[in-house]
């Protein structure tokens, strides 16, 4: 694949990024490339005349925009043509560094889901058919872990206005997403949704 030059914030950047990295991490990248320069080339993807997308190097592209760098080498893929392929690129380049934020991840390959992908096309993501399942399955009831409402205040306390808290939970794996979400399952009985089961536990752990 050919690579060019380009100015980093002139690349269009895919919303959402599944790969997290820790600011000590980042810090030592930034360092690296400050003390050595761009040794590595960010994937994009053509979208038009002279424009082109990010797929993979966000964290690179944003340390070359913060260290004042006028351009920086770009792979160019022009295999990758949709928002789709963009994405499960990103997921499989990542899985294999850096620290995956499963929700984003779920979300991601529902998306592909929704947009007629099949089974077999969303595992070139690195995952198995089994962990691609449990995380799609996951982001469709991650809504319900949005916004648990506070607990009730006790009957001789004032009553406030209803608030909502929103409340992200990020998982090292696959299997620990499995197990907890079957646990907040069983302690939210049955039809129970993932919230309910939440307010449960935080009921009896303040009980103890």
């Amino acid at each position: 694949m050919p690579v060019i030059m380009l100015p980093p914030a002139d690349l269009e950047e895919l919303p959402g990024n599944e790969n997290v990295m820790s600011p000590e991490l980042y810090a030592s990248l930034k360092r690296w490339i400050s003390e050595r320069g761009f040794k590595q080339a960010v994937l994009v993807r053509p979208l038009g005349p002279n424009r082109y997308g990010l797929v993979d190097g966000l964290h690179r592209k944003t340390i070359a925009i913060e260290l004042g760098l006028e351009q920086i080498p770009c792979e160019v893929d022009a295999s990758i043509k949709t928002d789709e392929d963009a994405r499960l690129a990103r997921i499989a380049m990542n899985r294999h560094r850096g620290e995956l934020n499963l929700t984003l991840v779920g979300a991601s390959l529902a998306d592909l889901a929704d947009a007629g992908w099949t089974p077999d096309e969303i595992c070139l993501s690195g995952f198995t058919a089994e962990e691609a399942e449990a995380l799609i399955d996951a982001a469709s009831e991650v809504s319900d872990l949005d916004a648990v409402p506070a607990p009730p205040p006790a009957p001789e306390e004032p009553q406030e206005a209803k608030r909502e808290w929103p409340l992200e939970l990020v998982f090292a794996s696959a299997e620990d997403l499995q197990r907890a979400r079957k646990f907040l399952k069983e302690m939210a009985g049955k039809g129970g949704s993932l919230a309910q089961g939440l307010i449960e536990v935080m009921n009896a752990h303040e009980a103890t």
